[in-house]
C-alpha cells in the first residue's frame, strides 16, 4: 500500500513538473532554505539598524552623551544640520518658496556646550523674573532643553520660522509658513516635534517652529495621526501596519 502511494505521489509530481508555465507566470511554491529565512532576517535587522538614526529619541529619559557628535552640513541661513537631511531640508524650502512662501532655517545644529549656555542663561533670566532657585531650574527645562536633553544636538531638528515673521513665539502658528509646514511636512520626512495637546508627554512647551527629521515612512504616520515621537516608538510598526490597512499607503 505504502508502495502504491508513493508511486501515485510521484506521478502527481512529474505531471505537474511537465506542465506548461505561461510567460511571466510566477512560482507560488517556494521552498525557502533556513539560510534563506536567515538572510531575510539579517536584512530586516539592517533596515532597523539604518533607521536608528532618525528615530532617535532625545528627552529627559533619554540623554546624549555629552560628546556625541555628527556629521553636519550647512543649510540655508548658515545653519548646520545632520549631513543626512541636508537635501530633504534643502527641498522642502525650496518647495515652500515655489509657492511664494519663505521659511527660514534659524537654528539647527547645537553642540552640548552651547546647550549650556543656553539653559543657564535661561535660569538667570528667570531669576531675575523672581522665580526662587528651584521653580526657576524647572521652568528653564520645559523651555530650554536641559544639555543633553536637547534635540538640536542630533542634527536632526530644525527651527523653521516664516520670513514675516521670525520670533520663537507660538503666534509662529498663525504665519504662512508654518501652515505650509503643517500640510507638507511629513512629505520631506519632517514632523511637529512638540505639539500642544502633547505637552504632558514631552515635556516641553508648544513649539510650533519646531520641526524634527524622522524619514517620510515615519513621518507621515506621525502626522497623520497626530502622535507625538514618544507615543509612536511605543509601537512603530503597528502604527504602521493600522496606517497600510486603512489604504493610506506611503506615496
Amino acid at each position: 500500500m505504502g508502495q502504491k502511494i508513493s508511486v501515485l505521489l510521484l506521478a502527481g509530481i512529474l505531471w505537474m513538473a511537465a506542465l506548461p508555465l505561461e510567460a511571466g507566470a510566477a512560482v507560488h511554491f517556494v521552498h525557502k532554505t533556513g539560510y534563506q529565512v536567515r538572510l531575510e532576517l539579517d536584512e530586516e535587522r539592517r533596515q532597523r539598524r539604518l533607521d536608528e538614526w532618525r528615530l532617535i529619541l532625545v528627552n529627559f529619559e533619554n540623554k546624549l552623551d555629552e560628546d556625541f557628535e555628527v556629521e553636519r552640513t550647512k543649510v540655508g541661513n548658515n545653519q548646520y544640520v545632520d549631513a543626512r537631511i541636508a537635501d530633504s531640508l534643502n527641498a522642502m524650502l525650496a518647495a515652500a518658496e515655489e509657492e511664494g512662501i519663505t521659511i527660514y532655517p534659524i537654528s539647527g545644529y547645537r553642540s552640548y556646550s552651547r546647550q549650556v549656555s543656553l539653559y543657564q542663561n535661561k535660569i538667570r533670566r528667570l531669576l531675575k523674573e523672581g522665580y526662587e532657585p528651584v521653580e526657576a531650574v524647572e521652568e528653564a527645562g520645559t523651555v530650554v532643553a536641559v544639555p543633553g536633553t536637547s534635540e538640536h544636538m542630533t542634527g536632526l531638528a530644525v527651527d523653521l520660522v516664516d520670513a514675516g515673521y521670525t520670533l520663537l513665539e507660538e503666534e509662529q502658528e498663525n504665519t504662512p509658513g508654518y501652515q505650509w509646514l503643517l500640510q507638507h511636512c511629513m512629505e520631506y520626512g519632517f514632523i511637529v516635534r512638540y505639539p500642544e495637546e502633547k505637552k504632558e508627554i514631552t515635556g516641553i512647551i508648544y513649539e510650533p517652529w519646531h520641526f524634527r527629521y524622522v524619514g517620510e515612512e515615519h513621518a507621515r504616520v506621525i502626522m497623520h495621526y497626530g502622535l507625538c515621537l514618544e507615543e509612536y516608538l511605543e509601537d512603530p510598526e503597528g502604527y504602521q501596519q493600522q496606517y497600510e490597512e486603512e489604504g493610506k499607503g506611503f506615496r
